[in-house]
C-alpha cells in the first residue's frame, strides 16, 4: 500500500481547500476510512486503506495485554481480599537457561489461562511507562518503545550466557523488563500475578469466592446454582433417509437398514451447572514440572481392593487436560475372540457368574487354566505385539541412547501367568521424538499411559494426557501409532472417553440420583434395557452368563474391555465446607460393578451393570471419516449392530422373564394385555390389569412420567386403535373370559 502523502486538501463543502498536516490527516483518518470528507479525493482513500491495511496485518489487541504505571505490590494492595503465594522452580526443561525456563513457564501458564477462561486481560507493569504493548510488537502513537537489556559478549565469553544459533527462538536475559512481571485478570474476579525472581517464579493469586462472608461469599454460592431437567428426549438420525441400503459388515448376505432403529427417541434427564473450579495451584505446578501428570481415567482395577483415596485426580483439571484413549485389538478373528475364555470360565464358575467378575482373573486362579494358553495363535500375537512395541519405543525417542535408558516398562507374559495389569506412564517430549514435525526446541510434550504387562487375549490399553501440545504433533503422532499398529496386525480403536467415563459433576450437584452426579453428554445419551428382577441371586448369575455367552458369539462376536467386581476410583470433592457434607451424604464413584464391551471397530459399546444393560454409539469413527461415502457406511453398521443387540438380548430378556413371572391363576380376574406399539424400536408395553409391570425399551410408554403430556398424548393416540380391535375391551373388562364379570371397581 502507498504511504500516506504529507498533505491532502479534503472538500469543505463550499469552503476553500486548505492542505491538512500529517499529524492532523492521520488524526482525521482515525474517525474511519468512510469520512464524508475523504470520499471525493483519492488521496485520502489510498491513505485510510492504507491504515485499514496496517490494522489487518498487525492488529493490535490491546484489550487482551494493557500496561500500567500502578505499583502492583499484593501485601500492600487489596487487604480486603485473600491472597495466596506459591513458587515454582521450572524444572521440565533442565538443559534451558534458567532465566528463558521462567519467562517459557510464564509464558505457558498465561496461555493456559487464556485458553480455560474467556475475557482474560494481561496487563504488565512497567512502574511509570503506561505504554500500550501488543504481541505483535507495534506501539501506541507517541509512546516510547522500552529498551531491552543488551546481549553482553564479556558475559557471554565467560559461559555464563551462551549466544543462541537461532535468532528467532525466545532468550530470557533480552525479554524487557516490563514483560517479567504480569497480571492476569479473569471475568470472575480471580487475579494472578506471574513475577520472574532470583529465587524462581513466583505465582499470587487471589480469589474473591474464597471468602466465607460478604459479597464474596454470595458470589460463591451464585456460581453454585443448577439446572435440572429431569425429563427431555434425544434422537439421532445416524443413517441416511434412504431404505434399503445394505451393510458392508461380516454378515452374508448384507443386512437392510430401516430409520427406525434411530429414529427413537431416548429419555434423558441431566443437571447443568456452572464451571466448577479449577486447581491452578496444581496444574501450575504439572506445567513447571514440579509434580507429574495425574491419572484421569478410572482404570485399571486394584485387585487388592479400592481405597479411600482418589487414585485418578485428573478430572479436577476439567478441560485445561485433554486425553485420549485406545485399545490395541487383534485384527485376526482368532487372536481377538472371548467366547472360548468364557465357556472355560463358565465351565469353572458352573454356568454362572457373578456381576462385573473378571473372566480373566477367574482363570488365573483355576487349576486347569486356558485350554488356549500355549497355541500357535497366541505366540504369533505376541510376536507382533513385540514388533509393535519396538516401533512404539522407535517414534517417542529418536536417539538410540536415551531410547535405551527410557524404554517403556511393558514386561510381555509369556506363558499366561497373569493377567494383572498396572498402571504404567513416561512422560515424552516432542523433540526427543521421530516425527516430522518435532525439532530441537520444541517445549511440547504429553504423559502416555499404558498397562504395563501384556498377556493376550487380554487387550492393551493405551492412554493420551495432555496440557500444552500443539495439535500438529498430536496428529503426526497419532497417524504413526496407527500405521504402526496395522503394520503388526492390530487396529488402533479409539473409545469414547465421555460416555463410558463421563466427569464428576460438581459436588454442589451430587444427591441421590447417580446419573446426573456425573456430566454425561446431553446429546449422545445411551440407550438403557432393564432386566426383569431376579428372586434369588443365581437366577440374577444365570442371566448374567446367558447374556454375555450371546454378546460373544455371532453376529455381534463383541470382546471383553472393562470389568470390575466392586465400586471403584471413589470421587474426592475439591476442598468446600458443603462438599465435605454432601460427600458424606453421597458416595460417588466412577467405577461400577459390570462389564463393558465393544465390537471390533469400536463402532457400539455395551455395559452390563447389576439392574441395567446400556448400548453406547461411538461415533468417533464416523467423524474421523475420510470422504461422505465412508461416513455413510459406518453410519449403516452402527445400526446393523443396534438391531442386532435389541434382537438378540430382546429374547434373552422375555425368555428370562417367563422364567421368573409367577403361575397364572385360572381364577383370578386378571389379565395380562399387549398393547400396540406406542414407540421404541418394536417393544410393547406389558399391562397387568391396570398397573404396568415393566418398560423394555428406552422411549417406551412405561418410562414415562405417566402425568407428562408426552405420556398422555401417546397414550390417547393409542386408545382408539385399542378400542377398534374387536372383543378387546370386552375381554379387558370381564378379567380375560368373554362370559366373566368385570372385576371390582
Amino acid at each position: 500500500a502507498a504511504a500516506a502523502p504529507a498533505a491532502v486538501t479534503p472538500p469543505q463543502g463550499g469552503m476553500s481547500r486548505r492542505p491538512l498536516a500529517a499529524a492532523e490527516l492521520q488524526l482525521r483518518l482515525a474517525e474511519g476510512p468512510l469520512q464524508p470528507w475523504a470520499r471525493d479525493d483519492p488521496d485520502a482513500q489510498a491513505a485510510a486503506l492504507s491504515a485499514l491495511w496496517e490494522d489487518l496485518r498487525a492488529p493490535r489487541l490491546r484489550a487482551y495485554l494493557n500496561q500500567t504505571s500502578r505499583d502492583c505490590n499484593v501485601q500492600d494492595r487489596d487487604k480486603t481480599h485473600f491472597w495466596t503465594e506459591y513458587p515454582l522452580q521450572p524444572s521440565r526443561f533442565p538443559e534451558n537457561d534458567p532465566e528463558d525456563e521462567k519467562i517459557s513457564i510464564m509464558s505457558d501458564l498465561i496461555g493456559m489461562r487464556l485458553a480455560v477462561l474467556g475475557e482474560t486481560q494481561i496487563t504488565s507493569h512497567t512502574g511509570g511507562n503506561s505504554q500500550v504493548a501488543t504481541p505483535s510488537g507495534a506501539m501506541s502513537p507517541g509512546m516510547p518503545v522500552p529498551k531491552a537489556p543488551s546481549f553482553d559478549l564479556e558475559t557471554a565469553a565467560k559461559g555464563a550466557l551462551e549466544p543462541i544459533e537461532e535468532p528467532w527462538a525466545m532468550q530470557g536475559h533480552l525479554v524487557p523488563e516490563t514483560m517479567r512481571c504480569v497480571t492476569v485478570s479473569a471475568p470472575s474476579g480471580r487475579r494472578w500475578k506471574l513475577e520472574s525472581r532470583e529465587s524462581g517464579l513466583t505465582v499470587f493469586y487471589r480469589d474473591p469466592f474464597n471468602l466465607q462472608a460478604g459479597a464474596g461469599a454470595r458470589r460463591s454460592e451464585e456460581l453454585k446454582l443448577s439446572y435440572h431437567y429431569k425429563r427431555f428426549r434425544v434422537r439421532h438420525h445416524t443413517v441416511s433417509r434412504r431404505v434399503g441400503v445394505a451393510s458392508d459388515g461380516d454378515r452374508s448376505g448384507g443386512c437392510i437398514v430401516t430409520r427406525d432403529s434411530s429414529a427413537a427417541w431416548v429419555p434423558c434427564r441431566r443437571v447443568f451447572h456452572l464451571q466448577d473450579k479449577m486447581d491452578w495451584n496444581e496444574l501450575d505446578s504439572i506445567l513447571a514440572g514440579d509434580l507429574p501428570v495425574p491419572a484421569a481415567l478410572p482404570y485399571p482395577v486394584d485387585r487388592s481392593g479400592a481405597g479411600p483415596d482418589d487414585r485418578c485426580p485428573g478430572w479436577k483439571l476439567r478441560s485445561a487436560l485433554k486425553q485420549h484413549l485406545y485399545v490395541l485389538v487383534p485384527v485376526d478373528s482368532a487372536a481377538r475372540s472371548h467366547k472360548d475364555l468364557l465357556a472355560c470360565t463358565m465351565e469353572v464358575l458352573g454356568g454362572k457368574i457373578g456381576v462385573g467378575v473378571d473372566p480373566f482373573e477367574v482363570l488365573e486362579g483355576s487349576k486347569g487354566g486356558f485350554r488356549e494358553w500355549q497355541t500357535p495363535t497366541r505366540q504369533q500375537t505376541l510376536d507382533k505385539f513385540k514388533a509393535f512395541k519396538e516401533g512404539l519405543e522407535e517414534v517417542c525417542f529418536r536417539d538410540a541412547k536415551k531410547r535405551e535408558a527410557s524404554r517403556l516398562g511393558i514386561t510381555i507374559d509369556e506363558q499366561g501367568s497373569t493377567f494383572e495389569v498396572k498402571r504404567g506412564s513416561s512422560t515424552i517430549y516432542v523433540k526427543d521424538m521421530n516425527l516430522s514435525s518435532a525439532f530441537s526446541r520444541s517445549r511440547d510434550w504429553f504423559e502416555l499411559f499404558y498397562d504395563d504387562n501384556y498377556s493376550p487375549p487380554k487387550f492393551f490399553h493405551l492412554v493420551l494426557q495432555w496440557i500444552v501440545c500443539s495439535s500438529v504433533h498430536m496428529v503426526h503422532f497419532v497417524t504413526r501409532l496407527t500405521r504402526l499398529a496395522e503394520e503388526c496386525g492390530f487396529a488402533l480403536v479409539r473409545l469414547p472417553i465421555a460416555q463410558l467415563f463421563p466427569q464428576p459433576a460438581p459436588a454442589w450437584v451430587w444427591g441421590e440420583d447417580q446419573e446426573t452426579n456425573f456430566d454425561r453428554l446431553a446429546f449422545y445419551p445411551r440407550r438403557k434395557l432393564d432386566l426383569p428382577p431376579a428372586t434369588e441371586d443365581a437366577a440374577r448369575q444365570r442371566l448374567y452368563a446367558r447374556l454375555l455367552e450371546c454378546w460373544l458369539e455371532p453376529p455381534l462376536s463383541f470382546v471383553f474391555i472393562f470389568s470390575s467386581a466392586t465400586k471403584e476410583f471413589k470421587v474426592v470433592a475439591l476442598p468446600d465446607v458443603d462438599a465435605r457434607e454432601r460427600q458424606g451424604r453421597y458416595k460417588v464413584y466412577q467405577r461400577l460393578r459390570g462389564w463393558v464391551l465393544c465390537d471390533k471397530d469400536g463402532l457400539g459399546l455395551i455395559a452390563l451393570r447389576e439392574d441395567h444393560a446400556y448400548w453406547y454409539d461411538n461415533l468417533l469413527p464416523v467423524s474421523e471419516a475420510r470422504d461422505a461415502e465412508q461416513a455413510e457406511q459406518l453410519k449403516h453398521r452402527i445400526n446393523c449392530l443396534r438391531r442386532d443387540f435389541y434382537l438378540a438380548t430382546k429374547q434373552i430378556l422375555e425368555e428370562a422373564r417367563a422364567e421368573t413371572a409367577p403361575p397364572a391363576d385360572v381364577g383370578a380376574n386378571t389379565s395380562s394385555v399387549q398393547l400396540p406399539d406406542l414407540g421404541g424400536e418394536g417393544e410393547h408395553r406389558l399391562w397387568s390389569g391396570l398397573e404396568p409391570v415393566c418398560a423394555e425399551s428406552p422411549g417406551s410408554v412405561a418410562e414415562q412420567d405417566p402425568e407428562s403430556p408426552s405420556s398422555v398424548a401417546a397414550s390417547t393416540s393409542a386408545l382408539p386403535r385399542f378400542l377398534s380391535e374387536e372383543g378387546s375391551f370386552a375381554r379387558f373388562l370381564s378379567g380375560g373370559s368373554e362370559h366373566g364379570q368385570p372385576p371390582a371397581g
